[in-house]
């Protein structure tokens, strides 16, 4: 299977062990990944965080103009009491 490029194998202390497998390979094309309890779990903490940020994000946003006068405009934004920076 090495050789077909199936597997990626390592000889570690006489024993043969399997360090990757090429899901890509055509004789894999329907094989699929293994789901286990801990993807489930990954994927509802994904949820449960997404559904919080956007709670959080529903905040009202504030806009405040300021506005910079120069010259002689700055007489007129006192006149009117105009706040500016």
């Amino acid at each position: 299977m090495e050789q077909d490029g199936l597997l990626k194998l390592k000889e570690l202390g006489g024993e043969l062990n399997v360090m990757a497998i090429d899901l890509t390979h055509p004789e894999l094309g329907g094989v699929k990944k293994y789901r286990t309890v801990a993807d489930d779990e990954k994927r509802d903490e994904r949820t449960k965080a997404a559904a919080e940020l956007e709670s959080s994000e529903s905040r009202m946003m504030v806009i405040t103009e300021y506005y910079k006068p120069n010259g002689p405009i700055q007489a007129l934004f006192k006149a009117v009491d105009a706040r500016y920076a």
